[in-house]
């Protein structure tokens, strides 16, 4: 089964899972059983979860982890730095050329909007 962060499949027929409203209690039902989490598809970062055992009769208030390897990797984007910067990016309006744009080059007729044989395409139809 794939959890995903929105909905992703508009197709009533087949099952879908949203993060928002899946629990693990709803995937996972035996010990052993294993969960892949890939939170950044990206840079392919994610970690494994596996259900060590199952104490019934017994609340718990989280999950708790019992077995760690590894060391997790550096991060590869320094988002306070990220932040810092994007205060300063230029967001000029014209920034695709609008101003060489002159509407006296603009062909109307090209386009079917008025003007042209058959009047305009909001011409009430009669009955």
């Amino acid at each position: 089964k794939e959890i995903t962060l929105e909905e992703m499949d508009d197709n009533p027929e087949m099952d879908s899972w949203v993060m928002k409203d899946t629990t693990i209690s709803e995937l996972i039902e035996d010990e052993k059983q294993k969960l892949l989490y890939v939170f950044d598809y990206m840079t392919e970062r994610c970690f494994f979860i596996e259900l060590s055992e199952i104490i019934t009769g017994k609340e718990m208030k989280g999950a708790k982890c019992t077995k760690k390897e590894g060391n997790a990797p550096k991060q590869t984007i320094d988002f306070e730095e990220m932040a810092a910067n994007s205060g300063s990016l230029d967001l000029d309006e014209n920034f695709y050329g609008d101003q060489d744009f002159d509407l006296e080059d603009f062909d109307q007729e090209g386009f079917d909007i008025g003007g042209g044989e058959g009047g305009t395409p909001f011409e009430e139809e009669k009955f």
